[in-house]
C-alpha cells in the first residue's frame, strides 16, 4: 500500500539526498601534494654556519668555514655568486634593507661589504681585534654593526667603511647584534650573560 508524504517531508528528505556524505567533503578539502621541490644548496665545502634572505626572498646568502659565502637562488638552488677575500671562517652575512650589498663577518677579525650582484669587494671594515661572528645592517642601510670576540661591538658608516661607534661594556665574547625596527636602538647578546641595549647615534 503505498503512503502519499506531506510536502515538508518531501522537501526535508529532497534535501538530505542532495548532501554528499561526510567522507566525500573531506575528499573535495583536501588539496594534492605540492610539486615544489625544495632546493638543497651544495657547495661549500667546510661547514656552513650562517645564512640569510634578500628582501624579496629571491637569493640566499650563505657563510662557512671554508672562508666564502655563496649567494644561491632561492627557487633552483643553484649557486650565483663566490664571495672571495677572508682568510678565515665567515661567521655572519647579512642583505643590506635594499637587497644591493651583502656584508660578511669573519673569524679574520675583519667584515666586508660586497655588491650582491656583480660580487664584488666595496669596503673592508678594520679594528676589532678579535675574531668576529655577528653582523647586521641598520634599517636604512647607512650603518653596519659588528659582534666579536674582543668582547665590543662596533658600527660602521656603511658607504665609506669608516669605524663610527664602538660599544664597550661587555665583559666577554659578543655573540649577536640587531638594530631596531626604526634604526634607533641596538642590542647585543654577550657571553657575559647579560643583552644590552644601546642608543645607535
Amino acid at each position: 500500500m503505498s503512503r502519499i508524504l506531506s510536502l515538508p517531508l518531501l522537501v526535508a528528505v529532497s534535501v538530505l539526498l542532495a548532501i554528499p556524505p561526510a567522507s566525500s567533503l573531506l575528499a573535495q578539502d583536501k588539496k594534492p601534494p605540492s610539486k615544489l621541490k625544495l632546493p638543497i644548496l651544495t657547495g661549500h665545502t667546510e661547514d656552513v654556519i650562517g645564512v640569510a634572505f634578500s628582501p624579496d626572498g629571491k637569493r640566499i646568502v650563505t657563510a662557512s668555514h671554508d672562508k666564502t659565502a655563496r649567494v644561491w637562488d632561492a627557487e633552483s638552488g643553484k649557486e650565483l655568486r663566490k664571495l672571495e677575500g677572508h682568510n678565515n671562517s665567515v661567521w655572519g652575512v647579512a642583505f643590506s634593507p635594499d637587497g644591493k650589498r651583502i656584508v660578511t663577518a669573519s673569524f679574520d677579525e675583519t667584515a666586508r661589504i660586497w655588491d650582491a650582484e656583480s660580487g664584488k669587494e666595496l669596503r673592508k671594515l678594520e679594528g676589532h681585534t678579535e675574531w668576529l661572528n655577528g653582523v647586521a645592517f641598520s634599517p636604512d642601510g647607512k650603518r653596519i654593526v659588528t659582534a666579536s670576540v674582543d668582547a665590543t661591538a662596533r658600527v660602521w658608516d656603511a658607504e665609506s667603511g669608516k669605524e663610527v661607534r664602538k660599544l664597550v661594556g661587555h665583559t666577554d665574547t659578543v655573540w649577536g647584534v640587531a638594530y631596531s625596527p626604526d634604526g634607533k636602538r641596538i642590542v647585543t647578546a654577550s657571553s657575559d650573560k647579560t643583552a644590552r641595549v644601546w642608543d645607535a647615534d
